[in-house]
């Protein structure tokens, strides 16, 4: 494999929180929200993208691909964090794998995994340590929500 996702998000940071947890909460207070779960936030929210602007993951992410850590994490500690993936049609998420399981829901376009085409709606589970990849469809390509379990 020659190129890897940064999992590093998923790593402990102080208190025991991950570091993208810790990243949320920052991101968060920085645009005056007291906390994760302090309320009911939406995406047609006032600042909403200035705060995914800084939770954009621009660094190592392949060709043709755009993600954002979305301003949340589910579960009693915020553990479960979610992501939004743009891929450009035709772009190619190289064989890799994760260090913690993966859930992917397509929101808009399509994506072929293993020959098959999964489209709005459509859905594939990764368990942690098992490599995939998959071609966004040639158009318009492929949005997906994915949430990220915690590594354990």
């Amino acid at each position: 494999m020659s190129w890897r996702p940064d999992d590093s998000f998923l790593n402990p940071g102080g208190h025991r929180e991950s570091q993208g947890v810790q990243r949320v909460r920052q991101v968060l207070r920085n645009h005056g929200h007291n906390d994760i779960g302090d309320g009911v936030l939406t995406s047609q929210d006032q600042g909403m993208q200035d705060i995914l602007n800084e939770l954009s993951r621009t660094q190592g992410m392949p060709p043709g691909f755009q993600q954002w850590q979305l301003p949340l994490g589910v579960g009693d500690n915020h553990t479960v964090l979610a992501f939004m993936t743009e891929a450009a049609a035709g772009a190619v998420l190289p064989a890799h794998s994760h260090e913690a399981d993966l859930f992917r829901v397509v929101v808009a376009g399509s994506l072929e995994f293993n020959g098959v085409q999964l489209g709005t709606g459509d859905w594939m589970f990764i368990p942690k340590g098992t490599t995939y990849q998959y071609t966004a469809a040639s158009n318009p390509g492929a949005t997906t929500l994915h949430c990220y379990g915690p590594k354990i």
